[in-house]
């Protein structure tokens, strides 16, 4: 369970990067958390927009237009990884990987380094990894 200054620092960061953006999509991987997610409610932040983000104790609460409050703890393996760039964009392409460690070899690998190449100076970028629930 991640403790207190961590749990800052997570916030720190996603205010930094994914504040006042609109949430487009909402994709729940698996239900197996400590509580039932009602997919009719989180639906709700669809086209809202990220006010702010508070931390108390050891919940991030989501703040969004609309009067809406999102709960979250990050349990013993949430954690977000901005690995390159800011988070500035209304527009995003999602990759889902099968884990973290996935997800970064395939960033590191010489293939994917040469890729980038070509789209360095020419296309503004950022890449984010989200680590959730393990299945």
């Amino acid at each position: 369970m991640p403790e207190l200054p961590e749990v800052e620092v997570v916030k720190r960061s996603l205010t930094n990067k994914i504040q006042n953006l609109i949430i487009k999509k909402v994709k729940i991987n698996d239900g197996k958390l400590r509580y039932r997610i009602n997919e009719n409610k989180i639906k709700k932040i669809i086209g809202c927009r990220l006010k702010k983000i508070e931390r108390k104790s050891k919940y991030l609460l989501f703040f969004f237009n609309k009067n809406i409050i999102m709960l979250v703890h990050l349990g013993m393996t949430g954690k977000f990884f901005i690995i390159e760039g800011k988070h500035e964009f209304e527009r995003n392409v999602i990759v889902e990987f099968p884990s973290v460690k996935i997800a970064k070899d395939c960033y590191n690998s010489s293939e994917y380094q040469e890729a980038k190449s070509f789209r360095i100076g020419k296309a503004d970028f950022n890449a984010i990894i989200i680590e959730g629930y393990q299945y």
